[in-house]
């Protein structure tokens, strides 16, 4: 009766995997460590016992049997059953054939691996002869987690805690024991069995990928609403932090480049003169001189001044987009983890910090992520020199450079010295201007009280570029000079000679370069032949708006006989005409 109630006790006990077993005798731990599943009850007398010393065993309850009776066999009937009844059919079978050792103890106690039996079975459940193979891969997992116990030092682990990427290493390591890997050489003495274990694990690690799905779809149970509510509240959660910053530098960027404004004065925009800003011009009498349009800008506009560089007010304007963006901002400070003794806008939202975002960070970053050709230009001081250079065409009075000043927060002497239009264009521009006026006949008479602006320039003038004459001029002597009554007689093409006089009269106005008076000649018309024989050798020249040389022209005088009555300063003058005439139509 004893016996009786401990086999209960140890069935209990290898049922859920703790607790102590009541055993009749142990071996001593010197000779023989026998582990739990090693123990088994007597057939006869229940009394629980190493299996493998059962055979010493006299039990009183012994009856004389004819046969030769297994008793292990009949021991671990005896034992719970490792395999549950809620498995398959096909299953149980496959699990109850195996030969009865550690292995496949190890096999039948650890769910993963029964996972992975059921699925192959339902796999290949409908041939019985893959029962072998399904046993054999089976037996590869038992074997690596006993191998892996043993190189852990945990009995109880399972093929679960094994499959986890940081225990990477030490899984390699165990498979390379099993299969008999040799450091040495770096062989292996079951090389087959390594790359088998390897597909396995493969298919062990899906199942576990499978299983996690599976437990955390809860979508089932839960009202869609609900769920769309509760996946909506965690993603706003997790993103709202970067969503913030990411809103936050956008829209300072915004502020910079719309008012041309300083970065660190813009970056320095506080609470309290944000909450402080106002909308539309306060002065009624001058809101009465406003255009229509300018009424309209001030009523959906607003103006909010800040401290800027040595202490001066600045103002910034902010469109309607820009507050509604900055309302987001401080609505969501809290959530954002801005510190509340924070007094800036675009603050920062690292450990509670107290500083601001920097506003040069911010134009860099978005700059180069624009696509745009010349991301570097996009610089808060480039933008100011820009805005100032650029309001230099619009030829601004006293009064109005004076408020454009002050908006960009300096003095209107700093304005004139170092944001104006560069030398070079100055010159240029106005300059060229003002001395092409001076060449006109008159024109002392036409610009009296006359300033930059009110000076014109006739869209017919025009300064011709001489490409050729670096080539020319090297190649010209002593008889080029003695030539020049004959270089006045410049022949043109039809083309030029059906224009009106006027145009014929300015194409080669400024090529005079003294007071002798020219020579009247009669210009002869160009031939079929004779444009033919240019174009057939200067085509190229000509669509690139290059001259030939003189080198060139007289080779080619050489080979055409219809070039023989033209000097060579006739061709190249034919050859100057028909870009002029080209440029002429392009524009």
């Amino acid at each position: 009766m004893r016996n009786i109630g401990n086999h209960r006790h140890n069935c209990k006990v290898l049922r859920e995997g703790k607790g102590e077993l009541i055993v009749t005798y142990r071996p001593s731990p010197s000779g023989y460590p026998a582990k739990p599943s090693d123990y088994g009850p007597c057939p006869n007398c229940y009394a629980y016992l190493v299996k493998r010393e059962m055979w010493k065993h006299r039990c009183p309850e012994k009856v004389p049997q004819t046969q030769r009776r297994k008793v292990i066999q009949s021991s671990n009937l005896l034992l719970p059953a490792t395999v549950s009844t809620d498995m398959s059919q096909h299953l149980q079978r496959v699990l109850s054939s195996m030969k009865s050792d550690s292995v496949a103890r190890c096999i039948k106690s650890d769910a993963l691996i029964v996972e992975v039996a059921s699925k192959e079975c339902f796999k290949l459940g409908h041939n019985s002869e893959q029962d072998s193979y399904i046993r054999e891969k089976l037996r590869e997992l038992g074997r690596l987690v006993l191998q892996l116990r043993e190189t852990f030092g945990d009995e109880n682990a399972s093929l679960l805690d094994f499959i986890n990427p940081e225990k990477f290493q030490q899984v390699l390591k165990s498979v390379r024991t099993m299969c008999g890997f040799s450091d040495s050489s770096h062989t292996y003495i079951n090389p087959s069995l390594a790359l088998k274990v390897g597909h396995t694990l493969k298919k062990v690690s899906t199942v576990v990928k499978g299983q996690a799905l599976e437990r955390a779809n809860y979508t089932k149970s839960v009202a869609a609403k609900q769920l769309s509510i509760l996946q909506n509240k965690g993603l706003c959660k997790q993103d709202l932090h970067s969503a913030w910053v990411k809103l936050a530098e956008a829209t300072l960027t915004r502020v910079i480049t719309f008012n041309r404004r300083r970065q660190g004065e813009a970056s320095k925009l506080k609470l309290v003169d944000y909450e402080s800003c106002s909308i539309g011009a306060k002065e009624t009498a001058l809101e009465e001189t406003l255009t229509t349009f300018e009424k309209t800008l001030c009523k959906s506009l607003s103006r909010v001044e800040i401290v800027g560089k040595r202490g001066n007010t600045v103002p910034v304007i902010l469109t309607s987009d820009m507050r509604t963006q900055i309302d987001m901002l401080v609505a969501t400070r809290d959530q954002a983890g801005i510190s509340a003794d924070n007094p800036y806008v675009f603050a920062r939202t690292c450990y509670g910090s107290l500083s601001f975002i920097r506003g040069a960070d911010c134009l860099r970053k978005l700059s180069e992520t624009s696509g745009a050709d010349k991301p570097e230009t996009l610089r808060s001081t480039r933008l100011r020199k820009h805005i100032a250079t650029v309001s230099q065409i619009l030829h601004l009075d006293e009064n109005e450079l004076e408020v454009l000043a002050k908006f960009m927060g300096h003095d209107i002497r700093t304005h004139r010295a170092y944001y104006r239009l560069p030398d070079e264009t100055m010159q240029l521009a106005k300059m060229t201007k003002f001395l092409l006026n001076l060449e006109k006949p008159g024109s002392l008479t036409e610009m009296k009280g006359k300033s930059w602006k009110d000076m014109q320039v006739s869209a017919n003038e025009e300064v011709v570029e001489d490409p050729g004459d670096a080539d020319s001029n090297d190649e010209c002597s002593d008889a080029d000079v003695e030539d020049n009554a004959a270089a006045q007689e410049l022949q043109e093409p039809e083309a030029m000679l059906e224009e009106t006089d006027d145009n014929a009269s300015k194409v080669r106005s400024t090529t005079s370069s003294s007071n002798v008076p020219q020579k009247t000649t009669k210009r002869k018309a160009w031939s079929t032949d004779e444009r033919d024989a240019i174009m057939k050798h200067f085509s190229g020249l000509i669509l690139r708006n290059k001259l030939p040389g003189k080198t060139e022209i007289e080779s080619v005088m050489v080979k055409e006989k219809s070039l023989h009555s033209r000097s060579w300063r006739n061709i190249k003058d034919f050859c100057r005409n028909c870009i002029v005439s080209k440029s002429r139509k392009l524009h």
